[in-house]
């Protein structure tokens, strides 16, 4: 009889892939599939140390309340948040050998999220993908994983920038805010500076004089019509103003005088561009004005619609929409309104000066899907978008 062999098979791990939020989870794994376990980091796994809250923080060396060297080189001390150390457990145990894809939010606060996990789970910087996407959708989550990159170590060193100003000023600032108003305030990098603008506004406003002056307007009787309203101008169309009360009032008695004769009729075409897509800054507005949701519910509904991949990451500064994206557009309103409405050239727009325009405008991820499967409180910023 021929000799009995046995063999031996090696599990395949699937590859690890981490998101910041735990809501994304199950919708990336149903695209990725069998070969990729999806887990959270639920945002940020490590941080400067936190200071003591007992007052023990008093009296120790800047160096070490800050968690910064700054005579060093701005050499930060980072620790593993205290309710983290689960979450990092878990990762390192998953990631202990295979590929790890960094998949946490597009943004700086991502980035920098990414270099965390990366440091913390050590290895070869070969077995690590940094991918993004802006809509969990399957045409955007699997063009990412065939595009991957390395982490972009100049969003996470302007991350840490924004973060050692954070801790500089708010540890500087606020016992000094709280001695001299004798009050538990606390000041920041942000709004320390806004309060210094608001102040120097406030000056010119205190030295501000108001100038007195006079205008004239006329009430036009049109015979066969309802009267007509009109401002004194000058030849060049600006508005007439006198600084004496008395000039003003003698042209007024001359005008009342002498009948007017109407010289020309113009007549133009007017169009309204439509608005720009939404930024994260204008959709707060909008929803504010026309919802009358708070600052936080908005980004808050957001944040559940993209995850539900509903519509493009939530924090954008950006109006630029990609170009199969306004394909896609311009294709559901010739199906849905008539050809005729549709433009021959989409319209336009220019982000602000200054705009990183690191990914697109906030924007449903398929405008022909509509509001079904989106929970009833989250539709009215979803028909917004």
């Amino acid at each position: 009889m021929p000799g009995r062999r046995s063999f031996s098979l090696a599990a395949v791990m699937p590859d690890l892939v981490i998101v910041e939020s735990p809501g994304k989870t199950r919708k990336i794994n149903q695209i990725l599939g069998s070969g990729y376990v999806v887990r959270a980091s639920l945002g940020h796994v490590r941080d400067l140390p936190q200071p003591q809250r007992n007052g023990s923080s008093r009296g120790q060396r800047r160096q070490t309340a800050l968690g910064l060297d700054i005579p060093g080189g701005w050499k930060p001390d980072w620790e593993i948040i205290d309710s983290k150390a689960k979450v990092v457990r878990e990762l390192r145990g998953l990631g202990r050998d295979g590929v790890v894809w960094l998949a946490t939010d597009l943004d700086r606060e991502g980035e920098a999220i990414a270099w965390h996990l990366r440091d913390l789970l050590g290895g070869s910087e070969d077995r690590f993908r940094r991918v993004t996407f802006s809509e969990i959708t399957p045409t955007a989550v699997q063009a990412a994983f065939q595009s991957p990159r390395r982490i972009d170590y100049d969003l996470v060193r302007a991350q840490q920038a924004r973060r050692f100003l954070d801790r500089v000023v708010g540890f500087t600032v606020s016992p000094l805010l709280s001695r001299r108003l004798n009050a538990g305030l606390s000041a920041g990098r942000v709004q320390s500076a806004a309060l210094a603008i608001l102040a120097a506004r406030d000056e010119k406003i205190r030295v501000f004089r108001p100038a007195e002056f006079f205008g004239v307007d006329v009430l036009l009787a049109v015979e066969g019509h309802e009267p007509v309203q009109a401002s004194v101008v000058d030849v060049d169309g600006g508005v007439v103003r006198f600084a004496d009360r008395g000039e003003a009032d003698a042209l007024a008695a001359h005008l009342a005088s002498v009948a007017v004769t109407l010289d020309d009729v113009a007549e133009k075409d007017a169009s309204q561009r439509p608005k720009p897509p939404f930024t994260t800054s204008t959709l707060q507005q909008v929803a504010s004005s026309r919802l009358k949701l708070s600052v936080s519910d908005t980004m808050a509904i957001a944040q559940k619609l993209y995850e539900a991949g509903k519509i493009t990451y939530m924090r954008s500064d950006a109006v630029m929409v990609a170009p199969e994206a306004r394909e896609a557009a311009r294709n559901y309103l010739a199906a849905a309104f008539g050809a005729g409405v549709v433009p021959a050239e989409p319209p336009r727009y220019e982000s602000k000066e200054g705009s990183q325009e690191a990914h697109e405008a906030i924007r449903p991820t398929n405008p022909a899907a509509g509001p079904e499967g989106i929970e009833p409180e989250h539709a009215p910023l979803y028909d917004l978008i």
